[in-house]
């Protein structure tokens, strides 16, 4: 197969089979190299003390100092002392305290903080993290449900209390040179 070349330099190469960008090429900061993302739609039910692993996405940076930008989108139905965790290849990695006595440092979300009282409406929270990971290996960001403080918690995913409505969740991470 044929290279992609401006001038003398290689830009895309087939040689391997597989079309892959030149290890030479530089991007200007602030450029987005690439952009992964997993929709998940199965309706879940959640009510137990034990982490969860619910979805994710694999990425594997092309620069080893790129941020990795990531945005998750949740739907959620009416819940009590659970939350979501974000997991960076079996770390959690996103830290956030709760106004609560029984504060969990590793939950990002607190779900109680969201409590709908009417069991047929599902509530969708989004939100945008940044990360650094340092590597061109492979890079797997999960979402995992979680009851908080060692606490029993019931969480519904992508569906209300009664399981009569659905949404879809999401992750997409983007990778932006440095």
């Amino acid at each position: 197969m044929a290279n992609l070349n401006i001038g003398s330099h290689t830009i895309i190469s087939d040689d391997s089979g597989t079309p892959s960008l030149s290890a030479s090429l530089n991007f200007p900061a602030g450029h987005i190299l690439q952009i992964q993302s997993t929709k998940y739609s199965t309706r879940y039910y959640h009510n137990t003390h034990n982490a969860t692993d619910l979805f994710s996405v694999s990425i594997t940076p092309i620069l080893g100092n790129s941020k990795m930008m990531i945005q998750i989108h949740l739907c959620h139905g009416s819940q009590d002392d659970s939350g979501f965790a974000l997991d960076r290849n079996g770390t959690r990695i996103h830290q956030h305290g709760h106004n609560h006595s029984y504060s969990d440092p590793t939950t990002f979300v607190s779900s109680d903080q969201f409590y709908l009282q009417d069991v047929y409406s599902i509530n969708t929270l989004s939100f945008m993290f940044e990360d650094t990971p340092n590597t061109t290996s492979v890079v797997t960001y999960k979402i995992i449900s979680d009851a908080k403080g060692g606490n029993t918690g019931t969480l519904y995913l992508n569906r209300d209390t009664n399981d009569s409505g659905a949404g879809s969740s999401s992750i997409t991470v983007m990778e932006v040179a440095q």
